[in-house]
C-alpha cells in the first residue's frame, strides 16, 4: 500500500494526512490481491460510468446498468489473471465489505457488488489507478 500512497506525496496536492490516517488501520490489513481488486473495481466503475452503453436501455436505470457493467468488467480483468474463478471473485469482494469500500447487494440473480463513497474518498487520497496487476 505504501507504493500506492507514494504517488500523491510526490505529485498531488490532494494528500491529506489527517484523512488518510482514518484509513490507515483498514489499509494496513489489506492483502496484495485485495488492493489489486479495489484498483480494478474502481477503474471498471469509471469505465462503466463513462461508457456510452450506460444509457442504452431506457427500461433499466443507468445506475443499475453501471453496477452490472462494473462487475462484468472487473470479472473480465481479474479472472483468471489475479483470481481463479467467479466464486473466488465473490469471496474476495465479500471479504472487502468489512472495509466499507465495497457493498454487497442482493439481486434477483445473486449478489452484485458496488463501490461506496468511502472507496471514492480513498481513491482521491491515494493513487489506486497506478496499481499494477503484474506486480508480485
Amino acid at each position: 500500500m505504501a507504493q500506492v500512497l507514494a504517488g500523491p506525496l510526490e505529485q498531488d496536492c490532494s494528500f491529506q494526512p489527517d484523512k488518510l490516517a482514518s484509513f490507515a488501520e483498514l489499509v494496513a490489513y489489506l492483502t496484495r490481491d485485495e488492493i489489486k481488486f479495489l484498483a480494478v473495481f474502481w477503474s471498471s466503475h469509471i469505465e462503466a460510468t463513462n461508457s456510452p452503453f450506460a444509457s442504452v436501455n431506457p427500461e433499466v436505470p443507468a445506475e443499475q446498468r453501471i453496477r452490472i457493467n462494473t462487475q462484468a468488467l472487473a470479472l473480465e480483468r481479474l479472472v483468471p489473471r489475479i483470481i481463479q474463478s467467479e466464486i473466488e471473485f465473490s469471496a474476495l469482494a465479500g471479504a472487502l465489505t468489512r472495509t466499507g469500500f465495497i457493498v454487497a447487494q442482493s439481486v434477483w440473480d445473486g449478489t452484485r457488488f458496488d463501490i461506496t463513497p468511502r472507496l471514492a474518498e480513498l481513491v482521491y487520497l491515494c493513487d489506486l489507478e497506478s496499481v499494477s496487476l503484474d506486480e508480485q
